[in-house]
Protein backbone atom coordinates (compact mmCIF):
# COMPACT_ATOMS: atom_id res chain seq x y z
CA UNK A 1 0.00 0.00 0.00
CA UNK A 2 1.29 3.48 -0.88
CA UNK A 3 1.47 6.53 1.90
CA UNK A 4 -1.42 8.49 1.86
CA UNK A 5 -1.48 12.17 0.67
CA UNK A 6 -2.93 14.55 2.46
CA UNK A 7 -4.65 17.72 0.99
CA UNK A 8 -2.12 20.80 1.35
CA UNK A 9 -4.85 22.25 3.89
CA UNK A 10 -1.87 23.24 6.68
CA UNK A 11 -0.23 24.85 3.80
CA UNK A 12 -2.90 27.06 3.00
CA UNK A 13 -3.59 27.86 6.57
CA UNK A 14 0.00 28.91 6.59
CA UNK A 15 -0.15 31.20 4.13
CA UNK A 16 -3.34 33.24 5.64
CA UNK A 17 -1.26 33.30 8.83
CA UNK A 18 1.56 34.42 7.61
CA UNK A 19 -0.11 37.14 5.58
CA UNK A 20 -2.40 38.11 8.08
CA UNK A 21 0.43 38.65 10.64
CA UNK A 22 2.51 41.03 8.20
CA UNK A 23 -0.75 42.75 7.92
CA UNK A 24 -1.41 43.19 11.68
CA UNK A 25 1.99 44.07 11.89
CA UNK A 26 2.30 46.69 9.58
CA UNK A 27 -1.46 48.12 10.85
CA UNK A 28 0.03 48.02 14.76
CA UNK A 29 2.64 50.12 13.18
CA UNK A 30 0.59 52.36 11.55
CA UNK A 31 -1.53 52.57 14.40
CA UNK A 32 1.37 53.46 17.23
CA UNK A 33 3.03 56.54 14.87
CA UNK A 34 -0.26 57.94 14.42
CA UNK A 35 -1.48 58.34 18.12
CA UNK A 36 2.11 59.25 18.93
CA UNK A 37 1.44 62.15 16.25
CA UNK A 38 -1.97 62.91 17.98
CA UNK A 39 -1.08 63.23 21.72
CA UNK A 40 -1.47 66.27 23.75
CA UNK A 41 2.05 68.85 22.90
CA UNK A 42 3.02 67.31 19.45
CA UNK A 43 3.61 69.88 16.99
CA UNK A 44 4.17 68.98 13.08
CA UNK A 45 8.11 70.65 13.89
CA UNK A 46 8.12 67.59 16.15
CA UNK A 47 7.02 64.94 13.39
CA UNK A 48 5.48 65.12 10.00
CA UNK A 49 2.08 65.95 9.56
CA UNK A 50 1.47 62.83 7.97
CA UNK A 51 2.91 59.27 8.42
CA UNK A 52 5.06 59.12 5.46
CA UNK A 53 4.57 55.98 3.93
CA UNK A 54 6.52 56.08 1.27
CA UNK A 55 9.61 57.26 3.48
CA UNK A 56 9.23 53.63 5.77
CA UNK A 57 7.76 51.56 3.11
CA UNK A 58 11.80 50.82 2.27
CA UNK A 59 11.60 49.03 6.00
CA UNK A 60 9.33 47.22 5.52
CA UNK A 61 11.19 44.44 5.42
CA UNK A 62 12.24 44.20 8.79
CA UNK A 63 8.63 43.13 9.69
CA UNK A 64 10.21 39.57 8.28
CA UNK A 65 11.90 39.15 11.56
CA UNK A 66 8.50 39.01 13.11
CA UNK A 67 7.90 36.44 11.04
CA UNK A 68 10.82 34.33 11.40
CA UNK A 69 10.84 34.43 15.05
CA UNK A 70 6.92 33.60 14.98
CA UNK A 71 8.19 30.26 12.41
CA UNK A 72 10.80 29.67 15.22
CA UNK A 73 8.20 29.86 18.09
CA UNK A 74 6.12 26.88 16.45
CA UNK A 75 3.12 29.70 15.63
CA UNK A 76 2.45 28.72 11.88
CA UNK A 77 3.20 24.78 12.75
CA UNK A 78 1.98 23.59 16.41
CA UNK A 79 -1.21 23.53 18.40
CA UNK A 80 -1.79 25.78 21.11
CA UNK A 81 -4.43 27.01 23.45
CA UNK A 82 -5.80 30.64 23.22
CA UNK A 83 -3.44 31.45 26.47
CA UNK A 84 -0.48 29.38 25.20
CA UNK A 85 -0.59 31.53 21.87
CA UNK A 86 -0.77 34.77 23.76
CA UNK A 87 2.61 34.18 25.52
CA UNK A 88 3.85 32.98 22.66
CA UNK A 89 3.13 36.14 20.43
CA UNK A 90 4.46 37.96 23.33
CA UNK A 91 7.90 36.28 23.17
CA UNK A 92 7.86 36.31 19.69
CA UNK A 93 6.94 39.93 19.50
CA UNK A 94 9.47 41.54 22.54
CA UNK A 95 12.70 39.11 20.73
CA UNK A 96 11.35 40.42 17.36
CA UNK A 97 10.81 44.34 18.54
CA UNK A 98 14.37 44.09 20.40
CA UNK A 99 16.16 43.01 16.95
CA UNK A 100 13.84 45.71 15.14
CA UNK A 101 14.74 48.06 17.18
CA UNK A 102 18.61 47.39 16.55
CA UNK A 103 18.24 47.09 12.95
CA UNK A 104 16.79 50.41 12.71
CA UNK A 105 19.83 52.21 15.07
CA UNK A 106 22.08 50.59 12.70
CA UNK A 107 20.84 51.61 9.45
CA UNK A 108 20.03 55.10 10.83
CA UNK A 109 16.69 54.82 9.40
CA UNK A 110 15.27 58.42 8.06
CA UNK A 111 13.14 59.76 9.18
CA UNK A 112 14.11 58.09 12.88
CA UNK A 113 11.34 56.41 14.21
CA UNK A 114 9.96 57.81 17.49
CA UNK A 115 10.51 55.86 20.57
CA UNK A 116 6.74 56.38 22.33
CA UNK A 117 5.40 54.91 18.93
CA UNK A 118 7.95 52.09 18.81
CA UNK A 119 6.66 51.21 21.88
CA UNK A 120 2.74 51.71 21.43
CA UNK A 121 2.87 49.47 18.45
CA UNK A 122 5.16 46.84 20.43
CA UNK A 123 2.32 46.90 22.94
CA UNK A 124 -0.50 47.66 20.55
CA UNK A 125 1.11 44.52 18.20
CA UNK A 126 0.56 41.71 21.06
CA UNK A 127 -3.22 42.13 21.13
CA UNK A 128 -3.81 42.43 17.49
CA UNK A 129 -1.65 39.66 16.23
CA UNK A 130 -3.33 37.41 19.28
CA UNK A 131 -7.22 38.62 18.64
CA UNK A 132 -6.69 38.43 15.01
CA UNK A 133 -5.47 34.96 15.39
CA UNK A 134 -8.28 33.99 17.35
CA UNK A 135 -11.12 34.93 14.74
CA UNK A 136 -9.31 33.73 11.63
CA UNK A 137 -8.38 30.10 13.28
CA UNK A 138 -12.53 30.48 13.89
CA UNK A 139 -13.39 31.25 10.88
CA UNK A 140 -11.47 29.04 9.28
CA UNK A 141 -12.69 26.13 11.58
CA UNK A 142 -16.15 27.23 10.50
CA UNK A 143 -16.09 26.82 6.88
CA UNK A 144 -13.52 23.67 7.51
CA UNK A 145 -10.60 25.02 6.04
CA UNK A 146 -8.72 24.25 9.20
CA UNK A 147 -9.75 20.70 10.98
CA UNK A 148 -7.39 18.28 11.61
CA UNK A 149 -9.50 15.09 12.73
CA UNK A 150 -8.11 13.69 16.23
CA UNK A 151 -8.89 10.27 17.78
CA UNK A 152 -8.06 9.89 21.19
CA UNK A 153 -7.25 6.83 22.86
CA UNK A 154 -7.26 5.83 26.31
CA UNK A 155 -8.98 5.99 29.38
CA UNK A 156 -6.74 7.55 32.37
CA UNK A 157 -7.61 11.14 34.35
CA UNK A 158 -5.10 13.11 32.36
CA UNK A 159 -6.51 12.53 28.82
CA UNK A 160 -9.91 12.56 29.70
CA UNK A 161 -8.89 16.00 30.92
CA UNK A 162 -6.78 16.95 28.00
CA UNK A 163 -9.43 15.62 25.35
CA UNK A 164 -11.76 18.25 27.03
CA UNK A 165 -9.34 21.04 26.70
CA UNK A 166 -8.98 20.20 23.01
CA UNK A 167 -12.66 20.68 22.60
CA UNK A 168 -12.72 23.67 23.74
CA UNK A 169 -10.07 25.73 22.29
CA UNK A 170 -11.79 26.03 18.68
CA UNK A 171 -8.72 27.77 17.50
CA UNK A 172 -6.69 25.46 17.98
CA UNK A 173 -8.04 23.71 14.50
CA UNK A 174 -8.90 20.14 16.26
CA UNK A 175 -11.78 18.05 15.78
CA UNK A 176 -12.46 14.97 18.00
CA UNK A 177 -13.98 12.44 16.13
CA UNK A 178 -13.59 9.73 18.38
CA UNK A 179 -12.15 8.51 22.01
CA UNK A 180 -11.06 5.13 22.37
CA UNK A 181 -11.01 3.80 26.04
CA UNK A 182 -9.78 0.72 25.43
CA UNK A 183 -6.51 -0.62 25.15
CA UNK A 184 -7.38 -2.55 22.04
CA UNK A 185 -5.31 -1.08 18.90
CA UNK A 186 -7.95 -3.26 16.22
CA UNK A 187 -10.37 -0.49 16.94
CA UNK A 188 -7.67 1.93 16.21
CA UNK A 189 -6.58 1.06 13.16
CA UNK A 190 -10.65 0.41 11.78
CA UNK A 191 -11.04 4.30 12.60
CA UNK A 192 -7.68 4.89 11.11
CA UNK A 193 -8.86 3.37 8.00
CA UNK A 194 -12.72 4.45 7.52
CA UNK A 195 -11.84 8.04 9.02
CA UNK A 196 -8.09 9.48 8.14
CA UNK A 197 -7.62 11.52 10.55
CA UNK A 198 -4.47 14.01 10.51
CA UNK A 199 -3.62 13.27 14.57
CA UNK A 200 -3.79 10.25 17.03
CA UNK A 201 -3.61 11.72 20.65
CA UNK A 202 -2.88 8.40 23.45
CA UNK A 203 -2.50 8.59 27.13
CA UNK A 204 -2.40 5.93 29.67
CA UNK A 205 -1.88 2.74 26.51
CA UNK A 206 0.58 0.33 26.93
CA UNK A 207 3.38 0.93 24.51
CA UNK A 208 3.71 -2.81 22.95
CA UNK A 209 -0.24 -1.74 21.89
CA UNK A 210 1.32 1.70 19.70
CA UNK A 211 3.79 0.16 18.18
CA UNK A 212 1.36 -2.66 16.90
CA UNK A 213 -0.82 0.68 14.78
CA UNK A 214 2.73 2.65 14.19
CA UNK A 215 2.91 1.16 10.48
CA UNK A 216 -0.59 1.66 10.02
CA UNK A 217 -0.46 5.74 11.12
CA UNK A 218 3.14 5.48 9.49
CA UNK A 219 0.78 4.59 5.83
CA UNK A 220 -1.98 7.11 6.23
CA UNK A 221 0.09 10.00 7.28
CA UNK A 222 -1.48 9.91 11.45
CA UNK A 223 0.90 12.00 13.27
CA UNK A 224 1.16 10.46 17.05
CA UNK A 225 1.71 12.50 20.44
CA UNK A 226 2.11 9.88 23.33
CA UNK A 227 0.94 11.67 26.42
CA UNK A 228 3.24 10.30 29.05
CA UNK A 229 1.62 12.40 32.14
CA UNK A 230 1.90 9.47 34.65
CA UNK A 231 5.40 7.89 33.27
CA UNK A 232 8.41 7.57 35.27
CA UNK A 233 9.96 10.89 32.90
CA UNK A 234 6.79 13.21 32.66
CA UNK A 235 7.19 15.06 29.35
CA UNK A 236 5.27 17.99 31.40
CA UNK A 237 8.21 18.34 33.99
CA UNK A 238 10.93 18.37 31.53
CA UNK A 239 13.15 20.10 29.25
CA UNK A 240 15.52 18.82 26.79
CA UNK A 241 19.32 20.64 27.06
CA UNK A 242 22.71 20.45 25.25
CA UNK A 243 25.17 18.98 28.39
CA UNK A 244 28.77 18.79 26.27
CA UNK A 245 27.43 18.26 23.05
CA UNK A 246 24.29 15.91 24.34
CA UNK A 247 20.95 16.29 24.52
CA UNK A 248 19.78 16.13 28.21
CA UNK A 249 16.60 16.24 30.23
CA UNK A 250 16.49 18.55 32.54
CA UNK A 251 13.77 18.86 35.19
CA UNK A 252 12.18 21.92 35.37
CA UNK A 253 11.18 23.92 39.10
CA UNK A 254 10.70 27.48 37.43
CA UNK A 255 9.13 29.35 40.52
CA UNK A 256 11.10 27.74 42.87
CA UNK A 257 13.94 29.24 41.87
CA UNK A 258 14.61 32.33 44.74
CA UNK A 259 14.89 34.99 41.59
CA UNK A 260 11.27 34.00 40.47
CA UNK A 261 9.55 34.39 43.22
CA UNK A 262 11.14 37.55 44.15
CA UNK A 263 10.45 38.78 40.33
CA UNK A 264 6.84 37.60 41.14
CA UNK A 265 6.23 39.33 44.32
CA UNK A 266 7.45 42.65 42.63
CA UNK A 267 4.52 42.15 39.87
CA UNK A 268 2.18 41.16 42.77
CA UNK A 269 2.70 44.63 44.18
CA UNK A 270 2.64 46.81 41.36
CA UNK A 271 -0.58 45.18 39.84
CA UNK A 272 -2.40 44.89 43.35
CA UNK A 273 -2.63 48.34 45.21
CA UNK A 274 -3.82 50.30 42.08
CA UNK A 275 -6.29 47.16 41.40
CA UNK A 276 -7.57 47.76 45.40
CA UNK A 277 -7.86 51.48 44.81
CA UNK A 278 -9.84 50.92 41.96
CA UNK A 279 -11.95 48.25 43.02
CA UNK A 280 -12.49 50.03 46.61
CA UNK A 281 -16.27 51.70 45.09
CA UNK A 282 -17.16 47.85 44.25
CA UNK A 283 -15.98 46.30 47.66
CA UNK A 284 -17.97 48.73 49.34
CA UNK A 285 -21.07 48.45 47.37
CA UNK A 286 -20.79 44.37 47.34
CA UNK A 287 -20.11 44.47 51.38
CA UNK A 288 -23.12 47.08 52.09
CA UNK A 289 -25.41 44.24 49.89
CA UNK A 290 -24.30 41.24 51.78
CA UNK A 291 -25.32 42.81 55.34
CA UNK A 292 -28.94 43.77 53.99
CA UNK A 293 -29.83 40.65 52.36
CA UNK A 294 -28.97 38.06 55.00
CA UNK A 295 -27.54 37.50 58.87
CA UNK A 296 -24.15 36.76 59.29
CA UNK A 297 -20.81 38.81 58.73
CA UNK A 298 -19.76 40.41 55.56
CA UNK A 299 -16.51 38.97 54.99
CA UNK A 300 -15.92 35.04 55.59
CA UNK A 301 -12.93 33.99 56.93
CA UNK A 302 -11.02 29.96 55.74
CA UNK A 303 -8.85 28.64 56.96
CA UNK A 304 -6.21 27.30 53.74
CA UNK A 305 -2.55 26.15 53.43
CA UNK A 306 -0.13 28.62 52.33
CA UNK A 307 3.64 28.37 51.56
CA UNK A 308 5.80 25.78 53.13
CA UNK A 309 2.01 24.16 54.42
CA UNK A 310 1.72 27.08 56.78
CA UNK A 311 -2.37 27.69 57.74
CA UNK A 312 -3.26 30.97 56.87
CA UNK A 313 -6.86 32.57 56.70
CA UNK A 314 -8.32 33.66 53.32
CA UNK A 315 -11.04 36.23 52.96
CA UNK A 316 -14.11 35.84 50.96
CA UNK A 317 -17.63 37.36 50.36
CA UNK A 318 -19.55 35.65 52.33
CA UNK A 319 -22.14 33.71 49.92
CA UNK A 320 -23.60 31.27 52.02
CA UNK A 321 -26.15 31.43 54.71
CA UNK A 322 -25.22 31.15 58.73
CA UNK A 323 -26.19 27.76 59.09
CA UNK A 324 -24.79 26.30 55.64
CA UNK A 325 -22.76 23.24 57.24
CA UNK A 326 -26.33 22.32 58.60
CA UNK A 327 -28.06 22.69 55.23
CA UNK A 328 -25.14 20.40 53.29
CA UNK A 329 -25.17 17.83 56.18
CA UNK A 330 -28.89 17.23 55.99
CA UNK A 331 -28.58 17.33 52.25
CA UNK A 332 -26.55 14.17 52.17
CA UNK A 333 -28.64 12.24 54.87
CA UNK A 334 -31.62 12.74 51.88
CA UNK A 335 -29.21 12.15 48.55
CA UNK A 336 -26.24 9.75 49.37
CA UNK A 337 -25.36 10.25 45.80
CA UNK A 338 -24.60 13.86 46.49
CA UNK A 339 -21.86 12.81 49.06
CA UNK A 340 -19.87 11.43 46.57
CA UNK A 341 -20.02 13.93 44.35
CA UNK A 342 -19.14 16.47 46.75
CA UNK A 343 -15.96 14.16 48.02
CA UNK A 344 -14.65 14.08 43.68
CA UNK A 345 -15.74 18.02 43.46
CA UNK A 346 -15.17 18.98 46.81
CA UNK A 347 -18.60 21.39 45.61
CA UNK A 348 -22.19 20.47 44.67
CA UNK A 349 -22.84 21.25 40.71
CA UNK A 350 -25.52 18.77 39.64
CA UNK A 351 -28.28 20.69 41.96
CA UNK A 352 -28.35 24.04 42.67
CA UNK A 353 -26.54 24.86 46.03
CA UNK A 354 -29.33 25.67 48.76
CA UNK A 355 -26.51 27.33 51.45
CA UNK A 356 -25.70 29.97 48.81
CA UNK A 357 -27.55 33.01 49.24
CA UNK A 358 -29.76 34.88 46.31
CA UNK A 359 -26.30 37.68 46.61
CA UNK A 360 -23.98 35.13 46.61
CA UNK A 361 -24.80 33.27 43.34
CA UNK A 362 -24.19 36.42 41.60
CA UNK A 363 -21.11 37.01 44.10
CA UNK A 364 -19.77 33.67 42.84
CA UNK A 365 -20.56 33.21 39.51
CA UNK A 366 -18.24 36.38 38.51
CA UNK A 367 -15.58 35.20 41.36
CA UNK A 368 -16.24 38.61 43.02
CA UNK A 369 -16.54 36.85 46.74
CA UNK A 370 -12.44 36.28 46.22
CA UNK A 371 -12.05 40.06 45.58
CA UNK A 372 -11.05 40.09 49.35
CA UNK A 373 -8.11 38.50 48.51
CA UNK A 374 -6.34 41.12 47.13
CA UNK A 375 -5.82 41.68 51.16
CA UNK A 376 -3.84 38.56 51.63
CA UNK A 377 -1.78 39.30 48.30
CA UNK A 378 -0.72 42.44 50.15
CA UNK A 379 0.17 40.49 53.62
CA UNK A 380 2.79 38.20 51.55
CA UNK A 381 0.32 35.35 52.05
CA UNK A 382 -1.25 35.10 48.85
CA UNK A 383 -0.20 35.69 45.25
CA UNK A 384 -2.22 37.24 42.28
CA UNK A 385 -1.66 33.84 39.89
CA UNK A 386 -0.71 30.78 41.99
CA UNK A 387 -2.05 26.87 42.80
CA UNK A 388 -5.73 26.75 44.55
CA UNK A 389 -5.03 27.55 48.46
CA UNK A 390 -5.66 23.78 49.81
CA UNK A 391 -8.23 22.93 52.57
CA UNK A 392 -6.24 21.65 55.68
CA UNK A 393 -8.02 18.26 55.49
CA UNK A 394 -6.67 18.21 52.18
CA UNK A 395 -3.10 17.98 53.14
CA UNK A 396 -3.40 14.19 53.49
CA UNK A 397 -5.01 14.18 49.43
CA UNK A 398 -2.51 15.71 47.73
CA UNK A 399 0.75 14.09 50.09
CA UNK A 400 2.76 12.94 46.99
CA UNK A 401 2.97 16.35 45.42
CA UNK A 402 2.78 18.52 48.50
CA UNK A 403 6.39 19.09 49.10
CA UNK A 404 6.31 21.17 45.75
CA UNK A 405 2.75 22.88 45.40
CA UNK A 406 3.13 23.90 48.67
CA UNK A 407 6.44 25.64 48.17
CA UNK A 408 4.46 28.32 46.34
CA UNK A 409 2.29 30.71 47.45
CA UNK A 410 -1.39 30.41 46.81
CA UNK A 411 -3.08 32.36 43.98
CA UNK A 412 -6.12 34.53 43.75
CA UNK A 413 -6.37 32.50 40.28
CA UNK A 414 -4.58 30.00 38.62
CA UNK A 415 -4.23 28.27 35.82
CA UNK A 416 -7.04 25.56 37.24
CA UNK A 417 -9.45 28.27 37.13
CA UNK A 418 -9.15 28.81 33.33
CA UNK A 419 -9.08 25.36 32.28
CA UNK A 420 -12.55 24.78 33.18
CA UNK A 421 -12.72 26.12 37.19
CA UNK A 422 -15.14 23.51 39.43
CA UNK A 423 -15.99 21.40 36.32
CA UNK A 424 -12.46 20.04 36.79
CA UNK A 425 -11.71 17.01 39.36
CA UNK A 426 -9.79 17.45 42.05
CA UNK A 427 -6.91 15.46 40.52
CA UNK A 428 -7.03 17.33 37.45
CA UNK A 429 -6.55 20.28 39.25
CA UNK A 430 -3.52 18.91 41.19
CA UNK A 431 -2.18 18.05 37.53
CA UNK A 432 -2.54 21.77 36.75
CA UNK A 433 -1.21 23.08 39.80
CA UNK A 434 2.38 21.03 39.49
CA UNK A 435 2.53 22.00 35.74
CA UNK A 436 1.98 25.76 36.60
CA UNK A 437 4.75 25.42 39.36
CA UNK A 438 7.38 23.89 37.17
CA UNK A 439 6.27 25.51 33.97
CA UNK A 440 5.64 28.99 35.01
CA UNK A 441 6.97 32.59 33.47
CA UNK A 442 5.88 36.15 33.21
CA UNK A 443 3.65 35.66 30.07
CA UNK A 444 1.73 32.51 31.51
CA UNK A 445 0.75 34.86 34.34
CA UNK A 446 -0.35 37.69 31.94
CA UNK A 447 -2.50 35.10 29.77
CA UNK A 448 -4.18 33.35 33.05
CA UNK A 449 -4.84 36.87 33.97
CA UNK A 450 -6.49 38.01 31.20
CA UNK A 451 -8.15 34.38 30.66
CA UNK A 452 -9.30 34.94 34.06
CA UNK A 453 -10.91 38.21 33.23
CA UNK A 454 -12.62 36.40 30.24
CA UNK A 455 -13.48 33.35 32.07
CA UNK A 456 -15.64 35.80 34.63
CA UNK A 457 -17.41 37.19 32.07
CA UNK A 458 -18.78 34.03 30.63
CA UNK A 459 -19.25 32.94 34.23
CA UNK A 460 -18.32 28.91 32.86
CA UNK A 461 -17.95 26.41 35.53
CA UNK A 462 -18.58 28.42 38.48
CA UNK A 463 -21.12 27.48 41.28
Amino acid sequence: MGKYVRRPQKIVVKVVLILLDFTLITLSFYTGYYIRMHLPGTTPVSLPPAIPIHLYAKYLFAFLIWIITFYYEGLYSKYFTKSEEFIKIAKGTTISSAFAALLFYSVRAEPSFSRLAFLISYILSIFLLWVGRIVAKRILFEINAYREKAIFWGSSTEIEWFKRTVEREKNSGIEVIAHVKNNDSREIEKIIIESKPGLLVIGGVPFPEIKKIEPLAWTYNVEILINAFNHTLNPQELEVVEFFGFKSLKLKYNLLIPQNASLKRTLDLIVTIPLMILLLPLLIFIGILIKLTSEGPIIYTQERLGRGGKTIKILKFRTMYKNSDEILKKLIQQNPALKEEYEKYRKIISIEDPRVTPIGRILRKTSFDELPQLFNILKGEMSLVGPRPYLPEEYIVIEDVKDIILSVKPGLTGLWQVSGRNTLTFEERVMLDLYYVKNWNIFLDIAIFIKTALEIFRGAGAY
